[in-house]
């Protein structure tokens, strides 16, 4: 009991870095700054500066303008592994954008723009402001040449904020009850869309869960503050190089306003998804987010999803991870699986490097739930019957064998999405 309880004083969610709609968990980021040394530093938290060298990041400045002309970069938004995340304003369809700029070395970029295409041709038209589209929108794609190499565009729609930074506004509490509900079912939505058409996500977290306002953008960027610039410095016996910027740029926060009860989440940034029938060989999902066959199988399919969604579900509810998050590593992670699932199947067991739960109480995903959400002075607008409901369904999403999991397009006839109970949340 004491260790379980040690993990709900825990941070709620993963400290990001930036509040565009791209991020690196903390873990990812601790693990860069552990490996690699600092040849370059800024005032602010930035990207891995020593990534703008050749195959990597492209120098971008505010006033910069791509494709002929046409978007112009206003502000920074965020950045990621493979990527720095920029606000523009597109002359030509007269509204602001986010550009996304991947790294020249990035060997999934054509499927990214692949999927991010498949899901444009289903769903025609719909922008941020449609309530029934939940999937991030390609507006355009180019290529750009610079000191580094040549890199793939991304134009999309503006979004606000991550789910797991909207969080972070609600730390000393947790996310009201309507907007941690609005949000997953907006979500469990998206995931439906999506494997409908027969592609998997496989990088599912709050990180990568937009959420905007359902009202129009058109006044949005006269509504900014003006982006801050701030100095690159070379640490001792390195010099600054024409691969880097000539400063760096402080993220700006879109603002949200969620008192109206009137926002949209769509799940972005496809760098990792696939096709089902063409699986690759590895997949970075967050390592506490991961379903167990991708630790202990060389199959998988869409229901790598489901379980990542059940995660995903828990902590916008609870407002902490369902697993350990501090520094998580394979065998602890498999520790609390055997704790709270039971025994690895034997297939599994055979593969991992520890097979019991060495002394953690058993307990379920429901009495996790309880416990996490009950259990301290945080807001509690559910009921405990709602949280009865919610742990039996994320008992149903996560179980060992995939083919026993409940599938995202079922979760629509669970009594936790019910609308009429909700009312009073």
């Amino acid at each position: 009991m004491l260790d379980r309880l040690r993990r709900c004083v825990q941070a709620p969610f993963a400290f990001t870095v930036a509040s565009g709609g791209v991020r690196v968990s903390f873990d990812r980021q601790l693990h860069a700054m552990r490996t690699a040394p600092r040849t370059y530093t800024a005032d602010i938290p930035a990207e891995p500066l020593e990534r703008y060298n050749p195959g990597g990041y492209h120098p971008v400045h505010i006033g910069d303008r791509f494709k002929d002309g046409r978007y112009s970069i206003t502000h920074k938004l965020g950045w990621g592994s493979y990527s720095t995340v920029w606000l523009a304003s597109d002359s030509k369809a007269s509204r602001p954008v986010t550009l996304k700029i991947l790294t020249a070395d990035h060997e999934r970029h054509p499927r990214e723009v692949g999927i991010l295409k498949r899901i444009r041709a289903s769903l025609p038209g719909r922008g941020i402001s449609d309530r029934t589209n939940h999937l991030c929108q390609l507006y355009d794609d180019f290529t750009i040449t610079g000191p580094n190499g040549y890199h793939t565009c991304l134009v999309t729609e503006v979004g606000s904020i991550s789910a797991q930074l909207l969080a972070e506004r609600y730390s000393s509490e947790r996310l009201p009850g309507w907007l941690a509900w609005e949000i997953s079912r907006q979500i469990t939505q998206a995931v439906i869309d999506l494997h409908r058409q027969s592609i998997v996500h496989a990088d599912l977290y709050p990180g990568n869960i937009l959420i905007a306002s359902a009202e129009g953008q058109e006044n949005l960027l006269e509504s900014l503050p003006q982006p801050k610039r701030y100095d690159i410095h070379a640490t001792k016996g390195h010099a600054l190089t024409a691969h880097l910027p000539k400063y760096v740029v402080e993220s700006v926060e879109i603002p949200l306003d969620t008192s109206r009860k009137s926002i949209v989440a769509k799940l972005v940034d496809f760098g990792q998804s696939f096709e089902s029938s063409s699986p690759p060989s590895k997949i970075n999902t967050p390592l506490v987010f991961r379903a167990p066959e991708l630790l202990f199988d060389s199959r998988w399919d869409h229901r790598i999803d489901d379980w990542s969604l059940a995660c995903t579900i828990f902590e916008l509810v609870t407002g902490q991870p369902m697993f350990n998050n501090i520094l998580p590593d394979k065998e602890g992670l498999t520790r609390e699986w055997i704790a709270m699932f039971g025994p690895l199947p034997p297939a599994w067991a055979a593969r991992a490097s520890v097979t019991d739960s060495e002394g953690m109480d058993d307990f379920t995903p429901g009495e996790w739930l309880r416990e996490c959400y009950f259990e301290n002075e945080r807001r509690t607008d559910f009921a405990e019957e709602h949280i009865e409901w919610l742990g039996e369904m994320l008992e149903g999403m996560m179980r060992y064998e995939p083919g026993e999991r409940i599938e995202a397009q079922d979760l629509p006839q669970c009594k936790w999405f019910e609308r009429n109970w909700l009312l009073g949340c």
